[in-house]
């Protein structure tokens, strides 16, 4: 499935037999169905434990499918099951060794790569974190700073008022008086 879209399919077994014979037994399937993207799919497949389809399963087989409006001939197509020897063993076991080496080392890069991405975004992130704090250290010692210098504004006026005071007084005292 898929949460995106709703589905809406009918399986069918269209016909099965001779499942205690290995040679002639089968199971017939065939499906339809909907979703909101495509109407009308549908297919099937017939499971066999022989390399091949008797003539006799075969007639089964195109009667069912008849049956159920889907005529063999028309939609059903034969496939090649069998698995043909590959001759050598050990070369078999060499061919197989490589393929999963290759694998290995395409899953390898695609962690490396996954490994590099996920550095960076981490990178990313500490650099965002570190700028982000030092914008903060800076208001805070921008505002530590204005701070400072009202307190020692304050203070030098406090300080020029505490020294002027006398000074009034002085000159008061000293006034000549009329």
């Amino acid at each position: 499935g898929n949460e995106y879209l709703n589905y809406q399919d009918d399986w069918y077994v269209l016909d099965h037999g001779f499942e205690d014979d290995p040679e002639q037994g089968f199971v017939l399937i065939y499906y339809r169905g909907q979703n909101d993207a495509w109407a009308g799919y549908g297919g099937g497949t017939l499971y066999t434990r022989s390399k091949t389809i008797s003539p006799e399963v075969l007639e089964r087989v195109r009667e069912a499918t008849a049956k159920a409006n889907v005529p063999y001939d028309k939609y059903w197509k034969v496939t090649d099951n069998t698995c043909a020897a590959e001759g050598d063993p050990a070369k078999l076991r060499t061919i197989y060794a490589e393929k999963l080496l290759e694998q290995a080392e395409m899953g390898f890069e695609e962690q490396l790569t996954l490994l590099a991405r996920t550095t960076m975004n981490k990178v990313d992130q500490e650099e965002k974190l570190i700028v982000d704090a030092a914008k903060r250290l800076e208001k805070k010692t921008e505002k530590f700073v204005r701070e400072e210098v009202n307190a020692s504004e304050k203070a030098i006026e406090d300080s020029e008022l505490a020294f002027e005071a006398p000074i009034r007084k002085l000159k008061e005292f000293f006034k000549p008086r009329r």
